[in-house]
């Protein structure tokens, strides 16, 4: 069986609006070679294949790693956020307790002192 129609053909094709045209130069190919030329199309697919296959994973372990170091970050800024809560509890506890002092000052009647304790800021005299 013979064909008789064009030696060459040209294969257009846009990918999206607006993409350039991609052009393709078709040659007529002899019966005999027709399964080596499947067979290299089949491995350039596969091979275009795998190498975007390798990238994925590649992409999808740096995606894991990051998650994991913004997981650990996260908890360290909690960790770091409750204590710093804390010492904020405790500066403002310090700044508004006051002192207590009935062993610096008698009472008046000379009676132990009870619930008439006396609250007075202490300060320190230098000689």
């Amino acid at each position: 069986m013979s064909y008789a129609g064009p030696d060459t053909a040209e294969l257009v094709a846009t990918k999206a609006k607006g993409l350039p045209r991609i052009t393709l130069s078709l040659d007529r190919v002899a019966a005999s070679a027709l399964k080596d030329v499947i067979a290299d199309f089949s491995l350039a697919l596969y091979e275009s294949y795998k190498t975007r296959q390798e990238h994925a994973s590649r992409e999808q372990e740096r995606v894991s790693q990051l998650m994991e170091n913004l997981d650990s970050e996260r908890e360290k800024n909690e960790v770091m956020q409750k204590q710093l809560e804390a010492l904020s509890f405790l500066d403002k506890r310090k700044a508004t307790k006051p002192k207590l002092v009935t062993d610096k000052f008698p009472s008046v009647s000379g009676a132990p002192p009870s619930s008439d304790q006396m609250i007075v800021a202490v300060q320190q005299q230098t000689p």
